[in-house]
């Protein structure tokens, strides 16, 4: 009698134990999912783009950049790289320089960037993923 007593209280422990251990797993999956989608690439089948290509993208720059009037009193020139994502959606996050020429400059760079229309997303087998992408931003008063 003892012996079945014990049995039961197993089996009962058992199935309580199962439902944490469904919820468990059901959570990590979507964990592993979440981060899945939130991964950068810096290399897809299909990199981002700028709305009309390069060409386009160089016009943007040069309408846009303002050389800062402190730069160009001091002279200050030269090329600072901007990295930054280029998100699903289009949209661009997390700019930064990575190469940096003059805090004046650099901001400049940023400014311009994140000013940027919606670019169009990079693509892994057809689906549009985040990607970093490296941007020179050359400043000449040549």
């Amino acid at each position: 009698m003892k012996r079945m007593t014990m049995i039961q209280a197993l089996v009962a422990l058992l199935l309580m134990l199962c439902p944490m251990t469904i919820s468990a797993s059901t959570a990590v999956n979507a964990n592993a999912t979440n981060q899945k989608s939130h991964k950068v690439y810096e290399m897809v089948e299909e990199m981002p783009m700028f709305p009309g290509g390069q060409k386009e993208m160089m016009a943007f720059l040069s309408k846009t950049t303002k050389y800062p009037p402190e730069a160009v009193k001091k002279k200050i020139q030269g090329r600072c790289l901007v990295q930054f994502i280029v998100e699903k959606d289009g949209s661009i996050s997390n700019v930064r320089v990575m190469s940096k020429v003059h805090p004046l400059l650099d901001a400049e760079a940023i400014r311009v960037v994140k000013s940027m229309p919606r670019w169009m997303p990079g693509r892994l087998k057809g689906k549009p993923v985040r990607v970093k992408f490296n941007l020179p931003v050359t400043f000449s008063l040549g």
